[in-house]
């Protein structure tokens, strides 16, 4: 069908022009932190003897480590590149019907992509299921990458291929839900799958979703997109005094909050900032740089007063006072501002980098991935279970998990690891070969 048949323009990938190149390096250095910290962790076998910093802060405590800042940097940098990709469909004076027809596809992609991933941590090995967990969750990943794989609108055999492997995927992810068995095996029904807490995508998926909403609302008045970040942490706050109708149907149990609450501040937050950004296409990059350090200073400042807001002494209602801690498993009002200030703060310093030193050789490694950050993340937990398919063959074939006696070697191991899977994300989508939600 035509572009002049439907009253829509064709998509076109974006431009150089188009993009902002800060952004994508910062998603991609985010997504190597990212793998690089949760090879360290439990996702890759827990290393022993580190220093506390290279670890999650304690989730029932009071304070943050940068590994806390990580998610919610690519929470912010999902805001950030809402302007210029949604933004660009009400342009180019797409229907509303269709843009938000991509908005929910994109959402509900996410969310599944989170309910599988999730309940992949709860499959386990009983009488009643139907293969080893493990199995289960390499075959899942498998599925995973065939089902989102991206298919060009180009005729072909190169289209013809990927449509067959892409409802391959899709049947074998079918396949998966029916024969899937929890930990719950009071759980039943034909799908046993859960929400439990959405996994990271669902999240990001909930955040976007709000943030898109925002954005249509208010994308030509930037102050009513900076009030709604105030009400969105005002939801926070009321559902932490009272919880909001126990809504727990739309959660997975977790609180709405944070759900629809501050995790989306955390990308309102950041589709101001693209906002900006895409006004002032002409200002010089130390315009945009003193403004990010500006606004990152005055979240920031933000964030310490709210924290003072909590009493470091016992109460009786306890529970009050810890929404204003430095948590990021509660997502509280800190936490999520100086994250914020903090992802500001080093946007800046990569625009610095690029735009004003021209130090631009490195981001060669990382940008791909930043463009590529869905295959980038899901292709480390892959890796991870086919190790552990591998183990049931044979418990000597562990040289991978094996160092995680020897913290620097563990270190090591670490950042090659990063490095790989940050490189062949780029490699593939530079071939073409790249997820899309």
């Amino acid at each position: 069908m035509t572009a002049k048949k439907t009253g829509a323009k064709p998509l076109k990938p974006s431009s150089a022009s188009e993009r902002i190149q800060s952004i994508d390096v910062l998603r991609g250095l985010t997504i190597l932190a990212m793998i690089f910290v949760n090879d360290l962790g439990d996702a890759g076998g827990g290393t022993k003897g580190l220093p506390g910093w290279l670890h999650h802060y304690p989730w029932n405590l009071d304070g943050m480590t940068w590994v806390d800042v990580i998610f919610p940097a690519f929470m912010y940098i999902v805001g950030m590149s809402i302007p210029f990709a949604i933004g660009r469909r009400f342009e180019r004076g797409e229907k509303p019907l269709r843009i938000w027809g991509h908005i929910t596809a994109r959402t509900a992609s996410l969310v599944a992509l989170g309910i599988f991933m999730v309940n992949g941590e709860s499959y386990i090995v009983s009488d009643n299921g139907l293969l080893p967990g493990i199995v289960w969750k390499a075959a899942m990943f498998v599925g995973i990458f065939c089902a989102w794989i991206y298919v060009p609108s180009e005729p072909g055999k190169r289209r013809l291929t990927l449509r067959i492997v892409r409802w391959a995927g899709i049947s074998l992810l079918v396949v998966l839900a029916l024969i899937h068995r929890p930990q719950n095996l009071e759980i039943d029904g034909w799908v046993r799958l859960r929400p439990h807490w959405w996994g990271i995508l669902g999240l990001i998926a909930w955040a976007y979703f709000v943030a898109c909403v925002v954005f249509a609302l208010f994308r030509r008045n930037i102050e009513f997109v900076a009030l709604s970040i105030g009400l969105l942490y005002c939801l926070y706050i009321a559902d932490s005094v009272s919880r909001i109708g126990g809504v727990n149907w739309l959660y997975g149990g977790q609180p709405i909050g944070i759900a629809l609450g501050s995790h989306a501040a955390i990308s309102v937050t950041g589709l101001l900032h693209g906002m900006v950004l895409k006004a002032g296409k002409g200002d010089s990059p130390w315009k945009r740089i003193r403004w990010a350090v500006v606004f990152g200073g005055i979240l920031a400042i933000l964030a310490v007063w709210t924290h003072r807001l909590s009493p470091h002494i016992d109460s009786e209602r306890v529970e009050l006072y810890q929404m204003f801690w430095y948590n990021k498993t509660w997502a509280t009002v800190p936490w999520c501002l100086m994250s914020s200030a903090w992802t500001a703060w080093a946007w800046a310093a990569v625009h610095f980098l690029l735009e004003v030193g021209k130090v631009k050789g490195w981001t060669k490694l990382v940008q791909p991935a930043g463009e590529n950050p869905l295959f980038a993340y899901i292709l480390q937990p892959a890796i991870y279970s086919f190790f552990g398919v591998a183990l049931l063959v044979s418990p000597a074939l562990n040289p991978y998990f094996m160092w995680n006696e020897y913290p620097i070697a563990a270190l090591i191991r670490a950042a090659l690891f990063a490095l790989f899977v940050t490189w062949f994300a780029g490699w593939l989508k530079k071939r073409g070969v790249f997820m899309k939600v």
